[in-house]
């Protein structure tokens, strides 16, 4: 499996709701900020702890972790934080292919995470200075054996629309498995139209309902099986109400596995789309493949951080077919 994206660094923080007001935030939302203003947050905030992160990057890291074979493709800053995340995703057996030498002066993206304590998520994504370089991800793609390939939306800020559906339509004409993640539903929104085409063209699709929600426009989610061809499919989650898993011809409903209490809910997607991936790639059918992955994904929302320890994954294949 072929991971693409953007080198990110996840800081999580426990914050109050006097904070966010304080700070000006709405709780709850998704905000790309200014680098110094997260800096100066960060000065004020004494519970954070911080890791490689990214939605790109929490796939990869628990993919490999469950014993999944694969490559993050991306580009580097020169800092610390970049050195923090290079570490991270080797010590899970992640082969990293790095777009050229670390890029000088720029800087690593933080994706600050202030978690209230209701468990709610309100998130500042830093602008980006560092990206992949179009040309380099094509080449790639041409000339490794790479089956399959993960991209998530957020790839389409750096790569810009165009260049995202290049990748994708290169690695679909190859004849690799495409999947990707709609991230938000801003973004889902923003290029409704190169979604739908790509699952048209071939393309399989993670989310969550509220992600899919502008491509469905109100239908219900056997609507899906419009934009899907050949043997794609669209995984969407609904939180405590499970899963459809819609194929062209079928669509699954699985149970979502209750927690008891709830830590943190980022990177919940992230590991579900992990698990089903790792699923995929061990010979599971789709139905199996949603129940793992549903067990991952509440195995983490239990969990403080944005992304499950290395020690903990690989323990987890023999726990959850237990």
């Amino acid at each position: 499996m072929l991971f693409i994206g953007d080198l990110v660094v996840d800081c999580t923080a426990r914050v109050t709701d006097g904070d966010l007001a304080r700070w000006g935030l709405v709780k709850g939302r998704r905000k790309t900020v200014d680098p110094a203003f997260i800096n100066d947050l960060l000065t004020q905030i004494e519970d954070r702890s911080f890791c490689g992160g990214g939605s790109t990057g929490n796939t990869a890291f628990a993919y490999a972790g469950l014993g999944g074979q694969g490559t993050y493709l991306t580009a580097m800053a020169s800092d610390d934080y970049a050195a923090l995340s290079l570490r991270e995703l080797e010590s899970v057996g992640l082969d990293v292919l790095v777009n050229g030498a670390p890029v000088p002066g720029s800087y690593s993206n933080i994706c600050l995470c202030l978690v209230t304590p209701d468990g709610e998520r309100t998130m500042l994504m830093g602008a980006e200075t560092c990206f992949c370089s179009i040309p380099f991800v094509i080449e790639t793609l041409q000339t490794q054996d790479h089956p399959s390939i993960f991209m998530t939306a957020y790839s389409a800020i750096g790569f810009g629309i165009e260049g995202f559906r290049q990748i994708a339509e290169t690695a679909l004409n190859a004849g690799k498995n495409v999947y990707l993640s709609l991230s938000n539903p801003v973004l889902a929104a923003n290029h409704r139209d190169a979604w739908i085409d790509l699952m048209r063209a071939g393309a399989s699709v993670f989310s969550n309902q509220g992600e899919f929600s502008p491509l469905l426009d109100g239908r219900p989610a056997h609507s899906l099986q419009n934009f899907l061809s050949g043997d794609a499919f669209a995984a969407m989650t609904d939180g405590e109400h499970g899963a459809h898993i819609v194929t062209t011809n079928d669509v699954l409903q699985t149970a979502a596995v209750s927690v008891t209490y709830v830590k943190n809910t980022t990177g919940a997607g992230d590991h579900y789309a992990a698990g089903f991936l790792f699923g995929l790639s061990r010979g599971m059918d789709l139905a199996d493949c949603a129940r793992f992955a549903a067990q991952l994904a509440a195995r983490k929302v239990a969990a403080p951080a944005s992304r499950l320890e290395k020690e903990v994954l690989a323990g987890f294949v023999g726990s959850a077919a237990a």
